[in-house]
């Protein structure tokens, strides 16, 4: 019977764990910088004297008017073409069997710069689209809630 040779066990490989933290960290770094959490901070919000908490409906369509009157949806900024597909599928979507309008509200955070008529604007294509119910956003009048949003209804 033929002898197996014996063999040694072999060192263990290592991995070189060093760039691959520092890719990661890189990319985290790219993104956190580049993510724009929301186009309207909440001190550029207009204030109210009543406006209750934002429950923060999970799927409901956000749109931002900075005070140059661009409507955005996230970071980016979107056509008049683009805003009206939005808003018919947020219909479509958000519509009850039944009925012809959308159930869900959108939520609108314009900037307090931002003409009337630029607002206006947006609720007639909402309106289009069969879309009446809208937030807006706001932040309360009082001193001690400055740093909250909130959202009237």
């Amino acid at each position: 019977m033929k002898k197996r040779p014996k063999i040694e066990p072999a060192e263990p490989q290592n991995i070189n764990m060093i760039p691959m933290i520092d890719v990661i960290l890189n990319l985290l770094i790219f993104l956190m910088l580049t993510n724009e959490i929301s186009a309207v901070k909440s001190d550029d919000l207009p204030r109210v004297s009543e406006a209750k908490p934002d429950e923060g409906e999970p799927g409901r369509q956000m749109f931002t008017i900075d005070k140059l009157g661009n409507i955005k949806v996230g970071p980016q900024i979107i056509t008049r073409k683009e805003v009206d597909q939005l808003l018919r599928a947020a219909s479509e979507i958000y519509r009850k069997k039944g009925s012809d309008a959308s159930e869900k509200p959108i939520l609108v955070r314009a900037d307090k710069e931002v003409p009337f008529g630029v607002i206006q604007d947006f609720m007639v294509l909402c309106v289009k689209n069969r879309i009446y119910k809208l937030s807006f956003g706001a932040r309360l009048n009082l001193e001690e809630s400055m740093t909250n949003v909130k959202e009237i209804r």
